[in-house]
């Protein structure tokens, strides 16, 4: 609705919202077609070796009433969403931006990117924007050049990266990703510069 987009960062939100939806229809009795019948066996009882060699207990054309249903439900609760969303959309933004800036995450003059620093901002970049070489090319170049000359007396340096997978983006599920956070601190009476590290990821210079 924001972005105008479809991402794989609601696929946790969707198998959630599936698996909610098959166990009203098969295990709560919440849906009137099916009635308040339990459909099928407790799942935790086949890794206790219990039942193991039954079926699933009901026909195939129950199996797909029971599709059916999860569907149907799934796609009510959908709709209802985005009616919802799209109604209240700026009290949406609204609880975002109080969201933001009671967790910090506007960071303002205090943050700069990496890749935005080396890359023409004019230009569209689609990849290796931040990654570590990046961050690499950016501390040698020029923190620890402001550092030298104390412009700079802090500086946290979080190189970050996708673990990218050639299965997991065909199968369109989330892209996990990682980060190494460095803090760097400029200390006058040091002579020459220490790369020693110390407690909590902490370097002299």
């Amino acid at each position: 609705l924001v972005l105008e987009d479809i991402s794989t960062g609601a696929s946790s939100d969707l198998q959630r919202a599936t698996d909610t939806a098959r166990a009203m229809v098969t295990r709560y009795g919440f849906s009137e077609r099916m009635g308040p019948v339990v459909y099928g066996s407790d799942p935790e009882q086949t890794f206790l070796g219990r039942d193991f060699g039954q079926g699933k207990g009901y026909s195939e054309a129950i199996a797909s009433e029971i599709d059916n249903e999860i569907r149907d439900i799934v796609d009510e609760a959908y709709e209802t969403a985005r009616r919802l969303l799209t109604e209240h959309m700026t009290e949406l933004h609204k609880i975002a931006n109080v969201l933001m800036e009671r967790e910090k995450i506007i960071l303002g003059k205090n943050y700069a990117d990496c890749g935005c620093m080396m890359f023409d901002k004019t230009k569209r970049v689609f990849m290796g924007g931040s990654g570590a070489g990046c961050s690499a090319s950016v501390l040698n170049s020029y923190v620890l050049y402001k550092m030298k000359k104390g412009d700079f007396k802090r500086v946290l340096l979080v190189s970050t990266g996708a673990l990218m997978s050639t299965t997991t983006s065909q199968q369109g599920e989330t892209i996990p990703g990682i980060a190494h956070a460095v803090e760097l601190v400029y200390e006058p009476d040091v002579a020459k510069p220490s790369t020693k590290s110390k407690s909590k990821n902490e370097v002299k210079l």
